[in-house]
């Protein structure tokens, strides 16, 4: 890590508040306009939006996550093994660009829900759990690492994911590959394949 491309913000025991400006030194970083106690994270940014699950599971409050948005779809998001896991409870269909999920990370997407993803997938180890769907809409989607999908899976019509050599994606419910047959290579994969439900390609 760099000190001198550190961010940070303060965790009061509801909200998160990123500073408002930074000192940057060799050996250390100034946080202003933060002020009171509470928990403090610091590193190097990133690009995306991090989710904190800092008031409650549900993934289209904008408190949930830092900064305080909901992700887009041009937005990369970051979720990591905290209490609350992300879960659809109110609002709208999730969305996101690319996806980055460390272990133990369990997205629940009820039935009537739906979270699409238009980039790139990193899991290492996480899961995606519930009746809803879990969909690709990506010319070139790739998946790195170890993901369970227990949840309905859907590569829409003009998709294309590919798991590189060392992946592995094991399937609990249904895969459905819309727009190509199994041999145009619409679903593409090098690493482990296994499903214990149904699969359509239409």
């Amino acid at each position: 890590a760099n000190a001198l491309n550190f961010i940070g913000a303060r965790f009061n025991g509801s909200t998160w508040s990123a500073a408002s400006s930074y000192d940057t030194y060799t050996n250390y970083t100034t946080l202003n306009g933060l002020t009171g106690f509470g928990t403090f994270q610091i590193g190097e940014g990133m690009n995306g939006i991090i989710w904190t699950g800092a008031v409650n599971t549900n993934w289209n409050n904008a408190s949930n996550w830092l900064p305080n948005e909901i992700p887009g779809a041009d937005d990369d998001v970051f979720i990591g093994p905290v209490t609350n896991q992300p879960n659809f409870t109110s609002g709208g269909n999730g969305i996101c660009n690319n996806m980055n999920l460390d272990a133990g990370v369990m997205i629940n997407i009820p039935s009537a829900y739906k979270l699409q993803v238009r980039g790139n997938i990193i899991s290492s180890g996480a899961s995606i759990i519930g009746q809803g769907l879990f969909q690709i809409q990506t010319a070139s989607a790739e998946l790195t690492g170890n993901l369970a999908m227990e949840s309905n899976m859907e590569v829409v019509s003009g998709s294309i994911l590919s798991l590189n050599p060392s992946s592995t994606i094991e399937f609990h419910k249904n895969l459905f590959i819309f727009g190509h047959q199994w041999s145009s290579s619409s679903f593409l994969w090098w690493g482990k394949f296994s499903y214990s439900r149904k699969f359509n390609s239409v």
